[in-house]
């Protein structure tokens, strides 16, 4: 083992950041992830911690312990607002996929100080039989896409539950998708197939995208409900939840919607006491790849503050 792979195991056990880490060794995150690869391949694993400002921090993992399929991000004790991006079925691979929306996506979320990205599933277009609309004729010439074009930050977190299209490459070429996303982008975070759990402090987001087309939606209670496939905007409330069915980013049509417009949600959520009491969500259409607010949604729904302990 060389001197700076040591250097990262022991700034790891420091419990320095990643982006402490590369400025430490001069190295750009996305060198780092090298690293941890090759680390990986040498037998190492390593759990991940998410900050509410972008920063990843690590652990050596213990292999002996249940991984399930929900991740935390810690915030501060007086959290008093959360804003993410609500995104889903951007179909990386499809000839309709939209990567000028996806650099305005990031380049938005930049611009409003804004550090985590919900995507509610089929991140990639998948391997199907016979699909005229695929750019690729293999899942790993997908996958490189994919990971080339997706946009990069260091200080914003692509949180993404994976859907049927994703699911196909597990399927068709025997690649799980998930462990390539751990692998190679630290920055994009698989919480499983068909669905999984976000927290940001106390507060749970459930993220959906069905697998089957008869799964129908689910509603977690006590838990804002982001779910894909649709390709469309909607928003479903009921005592102490909320549904959102979550747009496309892409061109990608559906039997449902044959001429999307690509589009994403400004999510705002206002605490005081233990609870969520206002809930925004500004939907921006992208016209001429740019985001254009088309106006805002207020919900006074009160959803309250669930304990980590049954995690």
């Amino acid at each position: 083992m060389n001197n700076d792979s040591l250097l990262l195991l022991r700034m790891i056990n420091e419990g320095r950041t990643l982006n402490e880490i590369s400025s430490a060794l001069g190295l750009s995150n996305k060198q780092l992830f090298v690293k941890f690869s090759m680390l990986r391949n040498s037998g190492y694993l390593f759990d991940r911690y998410y900050n509410y400002d972008g920063n990843i921090s690590y652990s050596i993992s213990n292999p002996f312990e249940n991984k399930v399929n929900h991740i935390r991000i810690e915030t501060e004790d007086n959290l008093q607002t959360i804003r993410a991006l609500l995104t889903s079925d951007s179909h990386l691979g499809n000839i309709n996929d939209n990567i000028r929306c996806l650099d305005g996506m990031m380049e938005y979320c930049i611009k409003e100080g804004i550090h985590i990205i919900f995507n509610s599933g089929d991140f990639f277009e998948g391997i199907y039989k016979n699909n005229k609309n695929s750019r690729h004729k293999t899942a790993q010439e997908q996958l490189s896409y994919g990971l080339k074009v997706y946009p990069y930050d260091k200080n914003i977190l692509t949180i993404t539950v994976l859907g049927n299209h994703d699911a196909t490459i597990w399927s068709e070429s025997g690649i799980d998708v998930k462990d390539v996303l751990e692998e190679r982008r630290h920055d994009i975070i698989p919480i499983g197939y068909g669905d999984g759990v976000a927290c940001i402090g106390p507060y749970r987001f459930s993220l959906q995208h069905p697998l089957l087309a008869s799964n129908s939606p689910k509603i977690n209670h006590d838990m804002i409900n982001l779910r894909g496939h649709s390709h469309k905007f909607k928003i479903v409330t009921s005592t102490n939840s909320l549904l959102i069915y979550v747009p496309t980013i892409s061109k990608v049509s559906t039997l449902s919607n044959p001429n999307p417009i690509p589009s994403m949600i400004d999510m705002t959520l206002k605490i005081k006491d233990g609870k969520i009491y206002d809930e925004y969500f500004q939907q921006l259409l992208f016209i001429n790849d740019k985001p254009n607010r088309i106006g805002e949604f207020q919900y006074y729904v009160p959803i309250k503050g669930i304990s980590m302990g049954n995690l």
